[in-house]
């Protein structure tokens, strides 16, 4: 009895591991667009502008999700690698935001890390799910 309780509390223990470790790295993705009205006055952006910085990382997330999902990524590469190095990424592309000299790299680092975020969710998905 002990035995199975322990099973059953170590695999308690992995998903909330696997699900922190999931729910963290995605709030890269939502973090410029909490902070998207003091972005758009710092860079005296247009509301079309504003916009793509939501846009960009949904862009970059639908593209690396297509692009993991033909090249088989996840089958291919450790699930906690995968997931770790994506989540490396997705961090220091949010970074550059604090350093980007212009409008376009900003964009260019939120669709970064969009791309990263492909390598982050859908993995964690599937780790859970095995």
């Amino acid at each position: 009895a002990n035995v199975i309780a322990a099973s059953a509390a170590r695999r308690w223990l992995m998903l909330g591991v696997v699900s922190v470790g999931a729910f963290l790295p995605m709030t890269t993705w939502f973090s410029a667009t909490a902070i998207a009205p003091q972005l758009t006055r710092l860079w005296d952006l247009s509301p079309a502008q504003g916009a793509w910085i939501t846009g960009a990382v949904q862009i970059g997330f639908a593209i690396g999700a297509l692009a993991s999902s033909m090249a088989g990524l996840p089958d291919v590469f450790s699930l906690r690698k995968l997931i770790g190095v994506s989540a490396l990424t997705a961090a220091t592309a949010n970074l550059c935001l604090l350093f980007a000299p212009s409008v376009g790299l900003l964009l260019v680092a939120r669709f970064v890390t969009g791309l990263a975020l492909a390598g982050v969710y859908p993995p964690a998905v599937k780790l859970v799910s095995t």
